[in-house]
């Protein structure tokens, strides 16, 4: 009988030892809970103890189940620790009693100890605005907990004394914290508690139908709701999806930053793990790009709100600044790679990266800010342009507008998703209208007139639908090949074409698949010329810009594109100059153009080449305008007319676009777009030449002399007296954002793609110089000066199965005797605005037959010059304004449709001399055009004059630059 005894004392003894070597696993019950577990384990290594060490203080206690696997649990205790590390540094900066330098050497120390390397100045700066932000969440929910009304829950929003308390932790001015600041604290912590919330009813769900009632629990809207200062009635399902989404993200994007990385496999199925959790959703369900794509959403915002804290930290000093981008930048891109290849990260890369936290930032403080709409865009200037390593100040109109454009697109795009994801579930949820998100954050209201809000509410949609193509084409645009680029995009899927349905649900099956189609093919062009564009804009030495070009090629492929990278470069110009367009308003237009156009010859456009690319993009805008009211069924071709005239009206600032052949253009190209038709860039045979004048009206003594300058310049271009004397056509003037413009075309039947380009140049260049002076000048009149000048090869946007898109039906009208010998194709031969890798690679094809010698052009100026937009008879619609602020066209008379008088050289003043070039001789005939390239002649419905040259089309807004 005593040794049972003793057998069951020492049985007890050794139970309770057990226990108290390994106590139980204690979950938390309420999101506090979970909080307080992570602290402490921050708290812990920010002692200096190991992970073993704080595991085996602190016991079994974790918000999560613990795996087995001893590498998976210490993935998750640095996980947890770095979950809890702005409250643990919180509380530890609220307690400390020294001076402000000292507290923050004490903070940098305890954070090294819990990453487990030093930390730099440039990431302290980020964890002390998060402590500060922890710390704000605090005083804001017991300031709420104590409200009784939702006015007074909203005025905590707006608490002096919690902006008081982050400033007194995070070592900042009290007035730099803003109630965007204090609304981003909240916000986040509320969505870091739901996502708790969730993780802990998904643990404990026995199957999936417990587990899809996890987002149905009252506590997440009320949760949502409290934080927000809203009732909860007024929370729609879709707000919870989108706020456990963004939860989801940054705890796997925590989870890969602090993981062991050498076991990248174990890395990503946790992280799976915790964002399945955090959303409602099975692990399975989470691809790897799936899983990048979301890694990379949290990272932009990441990185965003790291390079607002370090660049104010660095304040007036440039070397800081520049270092928080060189530093911070690479860092949190690689932090949220997958592949982990160790790849050395290019300039492009950065730049992108840099883009996309800009991008979210903007959309954060759309939505955060509740003030004017120009109280929310001066927050959003300052906080955008840090987040991008810059100052406010060098942020133009432009970069403004565009980016709150983005912004508010993405931020309405998103509420597209949550949608989709809650009616997938049931399809009685409550859902945000994306374009009422859009509207909001974007601080404009609808116009009134139903037709036209409806048609704009369309193209808001399309743009969506892109911009979500967009995203996915980001992260597969980074796999090695097109198969694995392809097998990328097809896992985002559910990303991309299930929700354009949700944004096109109106439409039938065929609409909608023709709308899907036109997003991700405009995407793929978008994504890559906008990492051509970046990298141009960033690239400094020739070997950078030859860089530029081999990854645009690269990339290229990989997207399956089969344009040639010229352009590809000029539809992504043309897309930039519409939405500078689109984005400004009237008062702020012109000088936007003026800004955009600087911008793209940073990024390497030729100052001459803009002409061509106003005009591609005002078509392309109007025809989208078009197909977007085409849609309604209801809408009559004049309804449709009157809005797209209306429209490119306004955006163009030329009050007389609007004519026949522009209408005849719009409508064809907008049936392609509407059957989701394929489109290609088709060079037309004729350079068109813009000359832009600060004039206010238009003047026959100004043309007069324009034209004299091009008769010289093209006499000494002339190739070949067998033909006889060429004509310019379509001269006219007109008024563009109130200043006149003068515009001529010219045919280029007998000439390649190689002198096309350096013709324009030479157009370029000895226009610029022409003085419009008279040898008599009333007393106190004041001379017209050329601003700029645009001079190229006419470019038309066509469905590439129309053959007939481009081609003129007046080419009969040439005066020239006898036909003009086919033009041979420049072999890959590169624009003149992208650069060329090596001077063997410059264009070398053979100009037409029996030519007078030119000298040969460099490398450089023989590369093939990028197609215009231009049309074959329509002004540019989005000229460059001049620098002068430009008066309104609707005060501006309307300029005569009627062709301007002919001009013979005796009545204009005798232009200076230009040298005449020579062309080597050709071998052999050209062989003939291509089907992208068509042979044009002159108008006949307008005077055209003649004289011997090439013939060669001059637009006289050409001339402003």
């Amino acid at each position: 009988m005593l040794f049972v005894r003793q057998l069951v004392l020492t049985t007890c003894l050794l139970i309770m030892a057990c226990t108290a070597q390994k106590p139980a696993v204690q979950k938390p019950e309420k999101p506090e809970d979970a909080k307080q577990m992570d602290t402490q384990m921050a708290n812990c290594k920010m002692s200096g103890k190991s992970l073993a060490e704080c595991r085996a203080q602190l016991g079994n206690s974790t918000s999560m189940t613990r795996p087995k696997d001893a590498e998976e649990a210490a993935n998750l205790d640095r996980f947890d620790a770095q979950k809890g590390a702005a409250a643990a540094l919180a509380e530890r900066l609220s307690n400390c009693t020294g001076t402000k330098a000292q507290c923050r050497d004490q903070a940098k120390e305890a954070l090294s100890k819990l990453m487990g390397q030093n930390l730099t100045e440039e990431e302290l700066a980020y964890d002390l605005q998060r402590a500060g932000a922890s710390k704000a969440q605090e005083v804001i929910k017991a300031c709420q907990a104590n409200a009784s009304t939702t006015e007074e829950k909203k005025a905590c929003l707006r608490s002096d004394a919690a902006k008081a308390e982050a400033a007194k932790v995070s070592g900042r001015d009290a007035g730099k914290i803003k109630n965007e600041d204090l609304a981003k604290a909240a916000r986040e912590g509320a969505a870091s508690d739901m996502a708790t919330i969730m993780k802990s009813c998904m643990e404990s769900a026995e199957n999936a139908t417990a587990k899809k009632a996890c987002l149905k629990r009252d506590d997440l809207k009320s949760t949502m709701a409290a934080s927000m200062g809203r009732n909860k009635s007024d929370v729609k399902d879709s707000e919870v999806r989108e706020s456990l989404r963004q939860a989801a993200q940054n705890d796997a994007l925590m989870m890969l930053q602090n993981c062991n990385k050498s076991e990248m496999a174990k890395c990503k199925e946790q992280a799976k793990t915790l964002q399945a959790k955090a959303s409602g959703k099975n692990a399975s369900e989470i691809t790897d790009s799936k899983l990048q794509l979301d890694a990379s959403k949290a990272m932009s915002r990441n990185l965003a709100d790291k390079m607002v804290a370090c660049v104010e930290d660095a304040g007036e000093n440039a070397s800081a600044r520049a270092l928080c981008k060189e530093r911070l930048a690479a860092s949190s891109v690689q932090s949220a790679d997958l592949t982990q290849s160790g790849r050395k990260l290019s300039q492009t890369d950065l730049e992108v990266a840099l883009q996309q936290a800009a991008l979210s930032k903007a959309r954060e403080i759309s939505e955060d800010c509740t003030g004017s709409r120009q109280e929310c865009k001066d927050i959003l200037t300052e906080r955008v342009a840090m987040s991008m390593g810059k100052r406010k100040e060098d942020l133009t109109e432009k970069d403004v507008e565009t980016i709150m454009e983005e912004g508010a697109r993405e931020a309405g795009k998103s509420a597209a998703k949550a949608c989709r994801e809650a009616r997938e579930e049931d399809a009685n949820a409550t859902c945000e209208d994306p374009v009422e998100k859009y509207m909001q954050s974007r601080k404009i209201e609808k116009s009134g007139d139903t037709k036209k809000d409806d048609v704009q509410k369309k193209n808001i949609k399309q743009n969506m639908a892109k911009d979500l193509e967009k995203d996915a084409m980001r992260v597969c645009l980074e796999e090695a090949s097109k198969a694995e680029a392809d097998k990328c995009l097809n896992e985002l899927k559910t990303e991309t074409a299930d929700v354009s349905a949700e944004l096109f649900k109106d439409l039938p099956a065929e609409a909608q698949q023709a709308k899907q189609k036109r997003a991700k093919l405009d995407a793929s062009r978008e994504v890559v010329g906008e990492r051509f564009h970046l990298c141009m804009k960033a690239a400094q030495t020739q070997e950078e810009k030859d860089a530029c070009l081999a990854d645009m090629k690269n990339k290229t492929s990989i997207a399956g594109l089969s344009e040639k990278a010229e352009d590809i470069a000029l539809r992504y110009r043309g897309q930039e100059v519409a939405e500078a367009a689109r984005a400004c308003n009237m008062t702020q237009r012109a000088a936007c153009i003026q800004q955009v156009k600087d911008e793209l010859k940073q990024a390497g456009m030729k100052e001459r080449e803009f002409g061509k690319v106003t005009k591609l993009a005002a078509i392309k805008a109007a025809a989208e305008t078009w197909v977007a009211c085409k849609e309604n069924t209801t809408n009559s071709d004049e309804v449709c007319d009157n809005i797209v005239k209306a429209s490119l009206e306004d955006e163009s600032g030329e009050a007389g676009i609007w004519s026949e052949d522009m209408k005849a253009k719009v409508q064809r190209l907008g049936e392609a777009l509407m059957n989701g038709t394929e489109t290609v860039l088709r060079k037309l045979k004729r350079v068109g030449s813009d000359a832009v004048t600060d004039g206010a009206a238009c003047s026959d003594s100004v043309f007069a002399k324009i034209t004299g300058r091009l008769e010289n310049v093209s006499r000494d271009f002339n190739l070949t007296d067998a033909h006889g004397a060429m004509n310019v056509s379509s001269r006219r003037c007109r008024l563009v954002f109130g200043k006149a413009q003068y515009e001529s075309k010219l045919p280029t039947n007998d000439l390649n793609e190689t002198e096309i380009a350096l013709l324009s140049d030479t157009v370029a260049s000895n226009l610029a110089g022409l003085s419009l002076s008279s040898r008599r000048l009333l007393a106190g009149r004041r001379l017209d000066q050329v601003t700029s000048v645009y001079a190229d090869q006419e470019v038309q946007e066509c469905a590439a199965s129309d053959s007939t898109c481009g081609a003129d039906a007046n080419s009969s009208q040439s005066t020239s005797p006898s036909p003009m010998p086919s033009p041979a194709p420049s072999p890959s031969s590169s624009p003149a605005s992208l650069p060329s890798p090596s001077p063997s690679s410059s264009s070398t094809s053979s100009p037409s037959p029996s030519p007078t010698p030119l000298p040969s052009p460099s490398p450089s100026s023989s590369s093939t010059s990028s197609p215009s937009p231009s049309p074959s008879t329509s002004p540019s619609p989005l000229p460059a304004p001049s620098p002068t602020p430009a008066a309104s066209p609707s005060a501006s008379p309307t300029p005569s449709a009627s062709p301007m008088p002919s001009a013979s050289p005796s009545s204009s003043q005798s232009p200076s001399p230009v040298p005449s070039p020579t062309l080597p001789p050709s071998p052999s005939p050209s062989p003939a055009p291509s089907p992208n390239r068509v042979d044009s002649g002159v108008d006949s419905a307008e005077t055209s004059w003649s004289f011997s040259s090439a013939l060669f089309v001059i637009s006289a807004s050409a001339l402003s630059a």
